[in-house]
């Protein structure tokens, strides 16, 4: 938000001001809210027999092969438990912003594919025009680099 506005208007304080202006939204309020949950409850144990088959067609593959194969490629594989998303690093936590930005985005709203398409374009546009360094309150310091600024050699 506070690049955004930069690129404009130089506003004394403004990481403070924007701060204070999303505290006191209530749209915003009402979807950072963290819903009342008590534990989880038992599954049912059809559903907990039926699944360890699942998970032992995993236990079957032969992992080592598969490294050997995909060696070549250089790619690392990273097993992360769905429950433990904090393991993922940056990337779950731009899964995270994505999220919220469809959800206060979109509400309830049904949408066609080329609409669905658009907001999740407009939705990366947000995601690549977010800085990479922290924004001083200086004004002689330079602005800060966005992904966006490497994907569109214009902005440079």
């Amino acid at each position: 938000m506070q690049s955004l506005i930069r690129e404009r208007f130089w506003i004394i304080r403004a990481r403070k001001t924007i701060k204070s202006i999303l505290n006191e939204c209530v749209i915003c309020a009402r979807f950072k809210v963290k819903s009342l949950s008590s534990g989880p409850s038992p599954l049912p144990p059809d559903r907990v027999t039926d699944c360890a088959i699942i998970f032992e067609v995993l236990s079957k593959l032969d992992w080592h092969k598969i490294s050997r194969e995909t060696s070549p490629q250089k790619i690392v594989w990273k097993f992360i438990p769905p429950t433990v998303a904090w393991r993922g690093g940056w990337w779950e936590r731009l899964v995270r912003i994505i999220k919220e930005l469809l959800r206060c985005s979109l509400r309830k709203s049904i949408l066609s594919y080329d609409e669905l398409s658009t907001v999740i374009c407009d939705c990366e546009f947000l995601i690549n025009s977010r800085p990479l360094t922290y924004i001083s309150e200086n004004p002689q310091e330079l602005i800060p680099l966005t992904p966006a600024m490497f994907l569109i050699e214009s902005l440079f």
